[in-house]
């Protein structure tokens, strides 16, 4: 049961990376060829739909596997019954983002976009459901079939759109369709692989039930969205389109790599469960290692971006969006901060600690928003990203003072495998950025590789059980 669970995170993991490449590809395809404005329109009208998603799933998709894993001869009531709360809150959700887009005044043109960014998040909040009943039934295959396939769909529909010039409405049709479609698909394999008859119910008991047990999921994934597009919206409000749109370059750069971090508290996510309450040494060794990780990981990442900031822009989004380079580099930093804050969550997840790692969500979100609402108008996207750092900065730091008291471990283990990663980063950091001006960005980038991982290995700071680790968390290579 172990390997076929480990199987099903390989799986999931591997679809999540692709998707993740094909996601960022397209959207370097879009900023490149319909310019830094149009960039910024197409962004935010996604971030701001993207946030009513949380309204519209209700926390009822987490809610559904829990329930499902705990009771598989229900699985036929309660879908059925959830669905069409999910339908109803969809329409509902759509109704609520349409008033709310014409109470903020946006232009007609940012309005229609939105619009249309709401008929992916109705399909999206459906296909979620129905991958919600596979994932309590342990089975992540098909869920991350869908997730490429669509996004591949996307990158086909949009890229036509491109090449055809067709107006910037296609480019969110691009997402709209491929929703459909997995919805579509996962209706079907719900229905031929688990039996399942998939009609509409309306059963009241089961009903109250599941909204009353899906509020702490709600305000959970709402605060975090929040988090995440709050300052998106605010910029909306106080800069143009073109500052939204070298913000959006830079920040989908940054959230490029998170998929790392994800990877790794998912693999240590249910060893921390079984280990708690029964052995917390055994927590303690494990959590060290996990910033271990994190070290190795992210400091190369952060050094390398803030160094070569100026090449990557250039390279990957044109030279249009050069003024983009110092906010990147500062949102580079925080990148360090938000891939320990995964790690604490992890931990505290599986500690039963979620009504803290909610609190401390919540009281970031509040410092983000007034360090937002006192800097961007003073400095602009610049603002915005000194915001972000900051707010990554006491995240990660209320998360480990948790975790530290759960686990015990002084601070000085932690600091000794931190230095040991950190000065063969430093150093690679500062010897591409001097080659930055001699040679192309992909040849800088293997030189600083072989840099890092040679004074790593020198400073005794990565070992070959270290790799081997790493390995089994990002591939799960399981013996048939």
């Amino acid at each position: 049961m172990e390997q076929s669970i480990a199987k099903n995170i390989s799986f999931f993991t591997t679809a999540s990376i692709l998707q993740k490449i094909i996601s960022f590809a397209y959207f370097a395809l879009v900023a490149r060829l319909v310019g830094v404005e149009n960039t910024g329109l197409y962004f935010f009208a996604i971030a701001y739909a993207t946030i009513f998603s949380v309204i519209a799933d209700f926390g009822l998709g987490a809610m559904l596997t829990r329930q499902i894993a705990r009771n598989t001869d229900q699985t036929q009531t309660y879908l059925n019954s959830i669905l069409s709360v999910k339908i109803l809150f969809g329409l509902a959700t759509y109704v609520l983002l349409v008033i709310a887009v014409n109470l903020s005044a946006y232009p007609p043109m940012t309005k229609n976009l939105i619009y249309l960014c709401g008929f992916t998040v109705f399909f999206d909040n459906l296909h979620n459901l129905f991958y919600a009943v596979f994932r309590a039934n342990k089975n992540l295959f098909f869920e991350s079939i869908g997730l490429v396939i669509s996004q591949a769909l996307t990158l086909i529909i949009g890229s036509l759109a491109l090449w055809l010039s067709w107006p910037l409405y296609f480019l969110i049709i691009a997402y709209a369709i491929p929703s459909f479609l997995n919805f579509i698909f996962s209706a079907l394999m719900v229905k031929r692989h688990l039996k399942i008859k998939v009609r509409l119910a309306f059963d009241k008991k089961i009903i109250k039930f599941f909204l009353l047990g899906a509020i702490p999921f709600a305000a959970a994934g709402l605060i975090a969205r929040l988090y995440s597009y709050s300052d998106s919206i605010i910029m909306s409000k106080m800069l143009s389109n073109y500052d939204l749109g070298l913000w959006s370059s830079a920040f989908k750069l940054n959230t490029a790599f998170q998929f790392l971090p994800i990877a790794l508290s998912t693999g240590l996510y249910p060893v921390f469960s079984s280990l708690y309450k029964i052995d917390t040494d055994q927590i303690s060794r494990l959590y060290q290692k996990g910033c271990r990780y994190i070290f190795i990981i992210s400091l190369p990442i952060v050094f390398g971006f803030v160094s070569l900031s100026d090449q990557i822009i250039e390279q990957v989004f044109g030279s249009n969006y050069a003024n983009a380079s110092v906010p990147f580099r500062i949102l580079a930093l925080s990148l360090f901060f938000t891939f320990i804050t995964f790690l604490n969550g992890a931990l505290l997840n599986a500690v039963d600690k979620q009504k803290i790692q909610t609190y401390i969500l919540t009281a970031v979100l509040i410092i983000s928003v007034s360090l937002n609402l006192i800097l961007i108008p003073i400095l602009g996207i610049t603002g915005a990203s000194i915001a972000s750092l900051l707010s990554s900065l006491v995240f990660a730091g209320l998360g480990s003072r948790q975790a530290k008291l759960i686990t015990k471990l002084p601070v000085w283990p932690i600091f000794k495998v931190f230095n040991r990663s950190l000065w063969p980063a430093v150093i690679m950091g500062v010897t591409v950025y001097y080659l930055s001006s001699q040679i192309n960005l992909p040849a800088n980038i293997i030189i600083g590789a072989f840099i890092y991982f040679g004074l790593s290995w020198l400073f005794q700071a990565v070992k070959k059980s270290d790799i081997n680790r790493l390995a089994i968390f990002f591939l799960k290579k399981q013996p048939n």
